[in-house]
């Protein structure tokens, strides 16, 4: 009987509080707790329907009573890549905050998903590896596509909208998150991949300061050429004519989008295939763009420009990619898309040189460095090249820039676990599963594996709370050095140990620093 007693006693205080509830600026909100609170699908905005389609976001209308938070949202409008099919809602603008203490200030960690800024949702992944230690988590669903990135280039619809849904996600964080057990004065952005091009260009602008401390950008950098839209009017003056709206003006091209269904809109943005880009991979049409003056503008000039003044928030950071990032692409191509490779050196120019008369030239160039006389289809070759032109280049010149203004540390990983795909070296996205679980459920991991994990989510959580990775050179007991990345470029390699190295990838860096140095046409507006 004493045992029964105590139990109760015990697991009381849990039970007691299932649903525990938090007071924000726009009302009570009730989530639910397990082993941590988890608080879903809170709205950060108003729905972005009608006349708000296409537009900065709003705050939310305030509600009466407590909302059940215990659910994610729907995610936003957006087509499965694997087929075809329609899902989400317009209506998305909500988050979740995920943490274990209600009353402590925690440090807190804001993750944007990625995607493509096509796809994806603040549910994709899991926090219960993160739950282990003491920060709070925030996912945020943000607009995508053409709902996240039409511009009419004017005050009709300037663009960038689901970059500032993001802008509006972190401002809530800074009027809310202390009800949740979290630090506003602590707050660490992170992303993967073109979520990692969404913390890049919040880096870059003027509008967030204040609103984040520190930075993560795994595998993304809006350096990288393929997530910035050149010349956007294009398509949208395509779209407007597809559905047979008038286009006297930008003002009767936006009000006539804002009135078609939002599933007949998506159909139609997801046929605009980007032509700018050489190696489009299926690039979508609806991408970030530079905007025009405005008082909501995330940037109104060239990430290039701005990293290389220096006229950036100056805050301490992590940048990396992983060994393979070319099975991006792989995965991206099919065996006729290869072949063309073979036979047009124009897809194999480098957009950034802004030197279009020379692009057979300079793509026989690039072709010849990275594959010689062997075909397309040396998939080991061809990767290396996708990875370096996709993702890698940008990112080691955005290192450059970095440690000019900023303090900070690069790695690269390279770890090849249970679950690693088939392809050689770690493929792009890999290192997510040792920070986040998949849809809340976790692998069979080996011993090995489970290190990994452990590692990264204390690396990542330690520079969440004390802004250095590693401080003291302890990481779990043993000990361990990364050092800030400085002029030697020096970097971790996360592998199955963990090792200090200097300047990854630097022959293929120095080429195409001597390339933009021979056929560059400055500005430069990516990398």
């Amino acid at each position: 009987m004493k045992r029964l007693i105590l139990s109760y006693f015990v697991f009381a205080p849990i039970f007691a509080n299932m649903s525990p509830t938090v007071l924000t600026n726009s009302g009570r909100v009730q989530g639910r707790i397990s082993t941590f609170y988890a608080f879903k699908g809170i709205p950060y905005a108003k729905p972005p329907l009608g006349k708000l389609r296409f537009q900065p976001p709003q705050p939310p209308e305030p509600w009466k009573g407590t909302k059940i938070c215990d659910k994610y949202g729907p995610k936003c409008l957006q087509i499965d890549k694997n087929d075809g099919s329609m899902t989400g809602n317009e209506d998305c603008l909500t988050l979740n905050v995920f943490t274990r203490d209600l009353t402590n200030p925690s440090p807190v960690m804001v993750y944007f998903h990625g995607g493509a800024h096509l796809r994806g949702s603040g549910a994709d992944l899991g926090p219960e590896y993160l739950m282990e230690k003491s920060v709070v988590l925030v996912t945020v669903n943000f607009r995508l596509n053409v709902f996240g990135f039409l511009t009419t280039c004017d005050e009709n619809a300037f663009g960038n909208a689901g970059i500032k849904d993001q802008v509006r996600a972190l401002e809530w964080v800074q009027e809310n998150i202390a009800g949740f057990g979290g630090d506003p004065g602590n707050v660490t952005i992170f992303g993967e991949s073109s979520g990692a091009d969404s913390v890049s260009l919040l880096l870059l602008s003027p509008r967030t300061k204040g609103l984040f401390h520190r930075v993560i950008l795994q595998s993304g950098s809006s350096l990288n050429p393929r997530y910035l839209q050149r010349n956007p009017l294009p398509f949208v003056v395509n779209l407007a004519k597809y559905f047979g709206i008038r286009c006297e003006n930008t003002k009767s091209i936006v009000e006539g989008l804002q009135e078609i269904d939002g599933s007949e809109l998506l159909k139609a943005a997801n046929e605009a295939k980007a032509t700018g880009y050489q190696l489009d991979l299926r690039a979508a049409a609806f991408y970030p763009v530079i905007e025009a003056e405005n008082k909501d503008a995330i940037i109104t000039q060239s990430p290039y420009e701005l990293f290389q003044s220096g006229n950036f928030n100056k805050v301490p950071f992590i940048i990396g990619y992983n060994s393979n990032e070319g099975t991006l692409g792989l995965n991206l191509v099919n065996n006729m898309n290869i072949t063309d490779f073979d036979s047009n050196y124009e897809l194999f120019y480098p957009q950034s040189l802004n030197n279009a008369n020379k692009s057979e030239e300079i793509g026989k160039i690039v072709r010849e460095y990275f594959l010689g006389n062997d075909s397309a289809q040396n998939t080991d070759k061809f990767a290396k090249f996708l990875a370096q032109e996709l993702l890698v280049r940008g990112i080691r010149k955005n290192v450059d820039f970095l440690i000019k203004h900023s303090e900070g540390y690069f790695y690269k990983f390279t770890y090849k676990g249970t679950h690693t795909s088939q392809y050689p070296g770690v493929g792009h996205a890999e290192e997510l599963q040792y920070i986040f679980t998949k849809n809340g459920t976790t692998r069979n991991l080996t011993q090995s594996d489970v290190l990994m994990r452990k590692r990264m989510v204390e690396m990542w959580t330690n520079f969440a709370n004390f802004g250095a990775p590693v401080p003291g050179q302890r990481l779990l007991g043993e000990t361990i050095s990364w050092e800030k990345c400085e002029e030697k470029i020096t970097y971790l390699e996360i592998g199955e140990n963990l090792e200090l190295k200097e300047n990854p990838d630097r022959e293929e860096y120095e080429f195409w620093e001597k390339l933009f140095k021979d056929y560059g046409k400055p500005p430069f507006q990516t990398y």
